[in-house]
């Protein structure tokens, strides 16, 4: 009798891995739903299917102690629940409502103490320009919302609100569209970019639709609006009509930087993926254009996704111009996402630095910047696209390695030993998550593949991957939401990605 051959993890895993390879960039990818945009959809421009389902799902999302977002990460919590409170408000009618309003301004309430201190990469992607705007419509309604503790961000925020309106932008597919719902007035057609949304974001969208309600001269127009906010909508896997993630289409973001995990892990030239891998080798080649690449076909290029896109083409053995990748270094060293930021990237200059690295140029001055933001604990915290030190410190560490910085990374291994728990995960509240695990295990693995990891280094990543096995679920989607913009998010492939990476390489490396 023939015998089966036996299924190992390995084999499990490398199908899974093939069948999210096989759908990057798919329908403009999929990502988590977001309170911030959903609750501006229902306030501004709701679905004509009605509004109920989603509000029940907005309400589903506040947490016990009145506020919305993850508790783990306080500041990142004010912008969902401002504006929540203010959703709530239009529609106290609806069952549940009053109280949940009530408890949304009570928390806000108990805010004060995490604001004495600002630090930008604590707060979500234009926090600067939603908290004062949000502030305004909440005055403009009666509501009593505290102001006093969020002045130096308001102060921030009016600033860069003048120089906007300065620069009257007229244009979509680029960052300052992204943040219209916050300073724009005039819906100009041409803000409608070729995703047919404002900016690639649905709460930008919602109040161009508002501001051109009415407007028989732009029908077309908002007709594919419309359309945008609905295929939006889709991109969560919820189909509830107003429910919508914080920015869609992002089709090259997700092939990017899901390409990415296979190329620190090893992964890139494997046999059984190649043929999935190539296809997607061939779009990045023909869409690295001089300038770049963007998050998507219709947005601006990006110093993110040029380092990702550059850095699998490279290590994958293909060529790229680096004019795209050089243009996003500053004068100060650090390598920036979009023009006219308020402050850097830690993970987009590391990502750069990685890139180059591996293309064998030299970048003196962005290693000394990395280095100086290293805590003195080893860790690197505080990112404006990453709520978690794992994902942080995970890239520093591979452009370290790259450029052949070791000795910086000894205290970095210390206090990953250090922060695991007692599951054999890692996670930035008490809890081990399993992103932040497979980021761990990840920093772990490319430390190993240098050599620097003793025997107690090695027992931590293998006592990671063991907690990453007991927890994997193939037919689930990860719900962490980790990712910085408007509303923290997860992006369901690119997260799946690296999980199976980590996972993946572990086991082919047990298997031998």
């Amino acid at each position: 009798m023939k015998l089966k051959p036996k299924i190992t993890i390995a084999h499990l895993l490398l199908s899974d891995l093939r069948c999210v390879l096989a759908d990057l960039g798919k329908d403009g990818g999929i990502f988590s739903p977001s309170v911030y945009d959903t609750a501006h959809l229902l306030r501004l421009y709701p679905p004509v299917e009605g509004v109920d389902a989603a509000l029940g799902w907005l309400l589903t999302q506040q947490q016990a102690d009145g506020g919305w977002g993850d508790r783990a990460l306080p500041l990142m919590r004010d912008v969902p629940t401002l504006a929540s409170v203010l959703t709530l408000h239009s529609y106290q009618n609806f069952k549940g409502a009053c109280a949940a309003l009530q408890a949304g301004l009570d928390f806000l309430q108990r805010q004060a103490h995490y604001w004495r201190e600002l630090q930008l990469d604590n707060v979500p992607a234009a926090a600067e320009l939603t908290i004062p705007y949000l502030l305004e419509e909440a005055t403009a309604v009666n509501l009593e919302v505290p102001q006093q503790h969020y002045a130096e961000i308001v102060k921030i925020g009016n600033q860069r609100r003048q120089r906007l309106a300065r620069l009257n932008n007229r244009t979509g597919g680029n960052s300052l569209a992204c943040s219209w719902e916050v300073w724009g007035t005039e819906p100009y057609p041409s803000l409608i970019d070729g995703s047919g949304g404002v900016g690639h974001s649905p709460s930008a969208t919602a109040a161009w639709l508002q501001a051109a309600a009415g407007r028989s001269d732009l029908i077309d127009v908002r007709l594919a609006a419309e359309r945008y906010l609905a295929q939006a909508a889709a991109a969560t896997g919820l189909n509830i009509p107003g429910i919508v993630p914080t920015q869609w289409p992002l089709e090259r973001f997700e092939q990017a930087f899901s390409l990415y995990s296979l190329l620190i892990t090893g992964l890139l030239e494997h046999p059984a993926l190649q043929d999935l891998v190539r296809q997607h080798l061939h779009e990045f080649a023909s869409m690295l254009i001089p300038n770049g690449i963007g998050a998507s076909t219709f947005f601006i290029p990006d110093g993110d996704d040029t380092a990702a896109a550059v850095s699998v083409l490279y290590g994958a053995g293909w060529k790229a111009d680096l004019a795209g990748l050089r243009q996003f270094e500053n004068d100060d060293g650090y390598f920036t996402t979009f023009p006219g930021e308020l402050h850097p990237s830690i993970s987009v200059t590391a990502r750069a630095v990685h890139a180059l690295a591996i293309v064998g140029e030299k970048v003196a001055r962005p290693i000394e910047l990395l280095l100086e933001r290293q805590s003195p604990d080893g860790r690197w915290t505080g990112d404006k696209w990453h709520s978690s030190w794992l994902y942080v410190t995970l890239h520093v560490a591979l452009a370290l390695l790259q450029s052949g910085h070791y000795s910086p990374l000894k205290s970095t291994i210390k206090t990953l030993l250090a922060h695991q728990h007692i599951d054999g995960g890692w996670g930035t509240g008490y809890q081990s998550t399993t992103l932040e695990t497979a980021y761990a295990v990840l920093t772990l693995q490319a430390l190993k593949s240098h050599r620097l990891l003793d025997e107690k280094g090695l027992e931590a990543q293998l006592q990671g991957y063991h907690r990453l096995v007991r927890n994997y679920c193939p037919s689930k989607w990860n719900e962490e939401r980790q990712w910085i913009a408007k509303d923290l998010y997860g992006a369901y492939r690119i997260d799946r990605a690296f999980e199976l990476s980590a996972m993946l390489a572990m086991a082919l490396t047990l298997e031998q």
